[in-house]
């Protein structure tokens, strides 16, 4: 059975209970999803700014508007992973 520590009081406690049994101070949970989960909405909101851009530098006829779209669609799609 693994261990933690208590951050409030210092007692040893296990690492499944919610709550210090000493001080009753609650126990977060372990973040269980791999980081890149955590990075999900901020490539979704990437891809929309970029493709945002994209589509109002295509309507304004810039040469580089159609170029942005690629990026912007597939960091929008890598957020969706």
């Amino acid at each position: 059975m693994a261990l933690s520590i208590c951050t409030k009081c210092g007692t040893e406690i296990a690492a499944r209970t919610s709550a210090c049994p000493s001080c009753g101070k609650a126990v977060e949970a372990p973040d269980d999803a791999p980081p890149i989960r955590k990075l999900s909405g901020k490539f979704q909101a990437a891809g929309v700014l970029i493709l945002a851009s994209a589509i109002v530098a295509t309507v304004a006829g810039t040469w580089w508007g159609p170029a942005m779209a690629f990026p912007g669609v597939a960091l929008l799609l890598l957020g969706r992973l």
